[in-house]
């Protein structure tokens, strides 16, 4: 497989290195840099420019997305750095790169994952769902994988244009929001309770457990069951909001079909974190401070709940790159419907069979992971909640200290 070569990658760090500064003035204790010495270097970075740009038309089909938008926004950078023409436009004569991938790609091409982070059965599954909710200029395969490629790679409307055959920037935004808008349309309905859990032993009656993550300066609020899938999101929350004062904004406790039912000592609940105070449906951990007949049971049984849907928004945030990146300022008013989007996919591909990828970014970068973790982080909110509460809490608490037989 063709790489992106080494130069590239060079100057594009060289190029961000903040102690490079093109309009300090020239060190006139040295020898003077003459125009015979600079025109042959500009002459010479704009011929490297123009041969990589002929390489990047070749051969995009053999490289890695990662690799290929590397490889153009180092190209843009230097152009608009050094004041060169731009790139020159691919040959009109040749095929656009998604149509090359998708006359040569089978099912198990490992470049069509690579680039839709999706295998091209499932793809095509979810274009036959889709379909009837989009129109037909651009062909509806060709916004879905438009879509899922800005997704995965947070690639910008000029990039995703040029792969695609769009004859314009603003028409791979707006295919894009198309593409959302028929997923809520049309997988609406996977925001449902899972009809059997493997967490149901431990934690009789439970929902699942209630996580915020946050989201190009917004936050969502998400309860996640035991089978790694949503039931409700809430999104588009701002920033400044804290977890306790979101959840009775929302419209979660509403929703009669999930929190109907229940018996014995506790109703229907959900496992939360310690940012939201305790209550009848909702268990936070306890507290140092506090004792009561299973704590331990109880505590370490809920960490490993929260830590499963943690891991879920962990693994969303990885497939889809762009959930990563701040992109709220071309279109802020759409974020809430791109997060309750993403979210819906995920479930769609839980259920196809998909492999879920890398919670930590996919690539096991220590940063990725300090960057996912710092989005979940929220502030405990000081309380001692509802007596009420406390009696549920204890009550779960005695059934896993009896299921688990500790003294």
């Amino acid at each position: 497989m063709a790489l992106v070569p080494d130069w590239i990658t060079r100057i594009n760090g060289e190029m961000n290195t903040p102690s490079l500064n093109l309009n300090k003035k020239m060190d006139t204790t040295g020898p003077p840099t003459s125009t015979t010495t600079t025109i042959p270097l500009l002459n010479l970075l704009s011929t490297a420019s123009t041969s990589s740009s002929t390489f990047l038309t070749k051969n995009d089909h053999l490289l890695l997305p990662s690799q290929s938008l590397l490889l153009e926004s180092t190209l843009l950078h230097l152009h608009s750095l050094l004041s060169l023409p731009p790139p020159p436009p691919p040959p009109t004569t040749t095929p656009h790169w998604f149509l090359r991938l998708s006359s040569s790609s089978s099912s198990s091409d490992p470049l069509w994952s690579d680039s839709f982070h999706m295998s091209k059965p499932t793809f095509l599954r979810l274009l036959q769902i889709l379909t009837p909710s989009l129109s037909f200029s651009p062909s509806p395969d060709h916004k879905l994988a438009a879509a899922l490629f800005r997704l995965a790679h947070a690639a910008p409307f000029p990039s995703v244009s040029a792969r695609f055959a769009f004859p314009s920037p603003s028409d791979a935004f707006r295919a894009f929001y198309e593409i959302v808008k028929a997923l809520i349309e049309r997988l609406s309905h996977l925001f449902s309770p899972s009809s059997s859990s493997h967490n149901a032993v431990r934690f009789p009656d439970c929902l699942g457990v209630l996580a915020f993550c946050r989201f190009s300066g917004t936050v969502a609020q998400a309860l996640v069951d035991f089978d790694g899938r949503f039931v409700d999101v809430s999104a588009g929350w701002p920033g400044r909001l804290s977890p306790h004062e979101i959840v009775p904004r929302t419209r979660l406790l509403s929703r009669s079909e999930l929190f109907s039912g229940g018996g014995g000592t506790v109703k229907k609940y959900v496992l939360g974190g310690t940012c939201c105070p305790l209550s009848p449906w909702l268990l936070r951990p306890y507290s140092s401070a506090e004792t009561a007949v299973g704590k331990e049971d109880f505590n370490l049984a809920h960490s490993e709940s929260m830590g499963s849907a943690e891991g879920v928004f962990r693994k969303v945030r990885s497939r889809w790159r762009l959930l990563r990146s701040d992109w709220s300022g071309e279109f802020p008013e759409a974020v809430p419907f791109v997060v309750i989007a993403v979210c819906l996919l995920h479930n769609f591909m839980v259920s196809c069979g998909e492999p879920m990828m890398d919670g930590g970014g996919g690539g096991g970068d220590d940063d990725d992971d300090d960057d996912i973790r710092a989005a979940m982080e929220f502030k405990e909110f000081v309380g001692l909640g509802v007596e009420e509460g406390r009696r549920a809490r204890d009550a779960v608490a005695l059934h896993l200290k009896m299921l688990n037989g500790t003294e």
